[in-house]
């Protein structure tokens, strides 16, 4: 929990507000935080700007003593960053609030999105009993924060130069200024192509750049699911989600996505699907899957390809979904069903019965009888009340 006053108030003021919101809730106010370096465990590509060394403005270093507060001392100039993303003249406060955020899809049974729903069409039920909606807005009026996480091990190498291409032009057609966006491969490596930036064009550019690794001859030959001695980590799919999600978008706040092109196999992840699981519902982070095989490249070694499964699972899980691109033939077609969907959200959210207790909570979210015949709803099954979590 992280609270920023303005320079021009009194330590008394600071002090007594510290202890009004230490008992807080757990799921951030959908407002947007500044983004900001945090430390990641993702390797950070060797062509991108090192990341600053000293903290942010207004933090002291580990052990340092408190800072005097001047009184009537001017407010120095707010970064780039920081202006990009305030929308508000009261961007000097930022506090987390006891609120359940939630980011709803609507779509027809033959997959359409559901423009134009307001509050009264919408019913949240937490482990069956309804909730009060405190906040509703539409997706056009919300910010964004997007990872892009793409697949660079060998199984991929036939596919790999269209799946940039077709993901840097999908960023130069949805990212707006107010968004923000990072762009990640993995393979038995993780690597930071990209850091949160509003610009498309840097990232096609950063994302071009990734490469298929693998790092060993034996994870050359043993792409996905293909028996290996055990010493080789050809496809850390798991381990990626886990860290984007814990690095990089458990500090930011409204809505979240991580679209993630990949045939959807893990070799090496020391942590489980499960794991990946937890740490999108902890950050309130949707998955789209992308999955795109190429079954010439199993053949070819002998091995064999056992599917997406999990990873679709998961994806359901957080409110998001898959697509089967069938290699590569639908993947222009699938990003833009994710671009549309991105668009036509709603958010939603509602003040718990309950404090932080760490346990799980089912969620539901229902539509009214008016909407309801002819409609679905998509969100994420549920969440951990724990005080950490974002929203």
């Amino acid at each position: 929990m992280r609270v920023q006053l303005n320079q021009s108030a009194g330590h008394s003021f600071r002090a007594g507000l510290w202890t009004g919101i230490a008992v807080c809730g757990f799921v951030c106010l959908p407002l947007r935080a500044r983004a900001q370096m945090i430390p990641s465990a993702v390797t950070p590509n060797p062509g991108a700007a090192p990341a600053p060394a000293t903290p942010p403005v207004g933090m002291a270093p580990p052990g340092a003593p408190p800072a005097t507060v001047q009184p009537k001392a001017p407010r120095p100039p707010a970064p780039a960053a920081e202006r990009r993303r305030s929308h508000s003249p009261l961007h000097s406060f930022h506090a987390q609030a006891n609120l359940v955020n939630l980011n709803v899809s609507v779509e027809t049974r033959h997959g359409r999105f559901v423009p134009g729903l307001t509050r009264n069409d919408f019913k949240i039920y937490e482990n069956g009993r309804r909730q009060k909606i405190a906040f509703f807005s539409v997706s056009n009026s919300t910010p964004l924060t997007l990872a892009i996480l793409l697949d660079t091990s060998p199984s991929q190498k036939n596919l790999i130069a269209e799946e940039k291409a077709v993901a840097g032009n999908f960023l130069r057609a949805e990212l707006r200024p107010k968004d923000l966006a990072l762009a990640i491969s993995f393979d038995e490596n993780i690597t930071l192509l990209s850091d949160f930036t509003a610009s498309a064009d840097e990232l096609a550019r950063r994302l071009d750049r990734a490469r298929i690794g693998g790092g060993s001859a034996q994870s050359m030959l043993n792409p996905g699911p293909f028996p290996s001695s055990g010493q080789a980590s050809g496809t850390r799919l798991w381990d990626a989600i886990v860290e984007v999600c814990r690095d990089k978008l458990s500090e930011q706040t409204g809505r979240k996505a991580i679209i993630v092109i990949t045939d959807g196999q893990d070799e090496g992840s020391r942590y489980s699907w499960r794991a990946a699981r937890r740490a999108l519902l902890d950050s309130n982070t949707t998955l789209y899957a992308l999955v795109a095989s190429d079954p010439a490249i199993y053949r070819e070694f002998g091995g064999y390809y056992g599917g997406a499964g999990r990873l679709k699972q998961i994806a359901r899980a957080s409110g998001g979904q898959s697509f089967n691109t069938i290699g590569n033939r639908h993947l222009e077609r699938d990003f833009s069903r994710i671009g549309e969907e991105l668009r036509d959200q709603y958010t939603l959210a509602y003040v718990p019965e309950h404090g932080m207790n760490g346990r799980y909570y089912r969620i539901r979210v229902r539509l009214a009888k008016t909407v309801r015949k002819h409609c679905k709803v998509r969100t994420r099954k549920g969440y951990f009340a724990l005080a950490h979590a974002a929203g």
